[in-house]
C-alpha cells in the first residue's frame, strides 16, 4: 500500500515560500531568496505559490503607508525578477484569512520548546522586552 504521505514519482512538487515585506527588496531577498525560489518553479514538476508576509511584517513595523509601499515593492521585485503570473501563484497573506486561522490551530499544538529553539526567534529576539507574541508564534 503506497504511503499517502510520499509524493509518487510522477507528482507535481509544490513550492511554497514568501519574504517579509519590511522595506524595498534589496540584493539579499534577490539573491538569497527570489531567484533561487523562481530557479525551482521553472524545473518542469514544481508549481509555487509565492507570497508576501506582510502579516509578518507587523511584528516589526507599525506605519500602514509604508507597509503598503513595501508590499507592492515586494510584488513588483517577484514579478521584475520573473515571475510568471500565468504558471505561478503570487499573493499577499493578509488577503487570505485561513493563514490566520490555521496560525491558531498550530499554535494550540506547538510546544513552547519548539518555538524556543527556532532561528529566527533567537536572532530577533536579543532584547527581550521588546518582542511581540506575534514574533514568538
Amino acid at each position: 500500500m503506497p504511503n499517502r504521505l510520499t509524493p509518487s514519482s510522477n507528482a507535481t512538487q509544490r513550492i511554497l515560500t514568501g519574504i517579509q515585506s519590511t522595506g524595498i527588496p534589496h540584493l539579499g531577498n534577490i539573491l538569497g531568496a527570489i531567484r533561487p525560489a523562481l530557479q525551482a518553479s521553472q524545473q518542469r514538476r514544481h508549481s509555487a505559490l509565492f507570497f508576501i508576509a506582510d502579516l509578518h511584517t507587523l511584528t516589526s513595523q507599525r506605519d500602514p503607508q509604508a507597509i503598503r509601499r513595501w508590499t507592492y515593492a515586494t510584488a513588483a521585485a517577484w514579478l521584475a525578477c520573473g515571475l510568471d503570473p500565468q504558471k505561478d501563484l503570487l499573493y499577499r497573506q493578509s488577503r487570505i484569512p485561513e493563514v490566520c486561522e490555521l496560525a491558531w490551530f498550530l499554535n494550540c499544538y506547538t510546544p513552547y520548546a519548539m518555538l524556543a529553539n527556532a532561528h529566527a526567534f533567537k536572532e530577533k529576539s536579543k532584547n527581550l522586552s521588546q518582542v511581540k507574541v506575534g514574533l514568538f508564534t
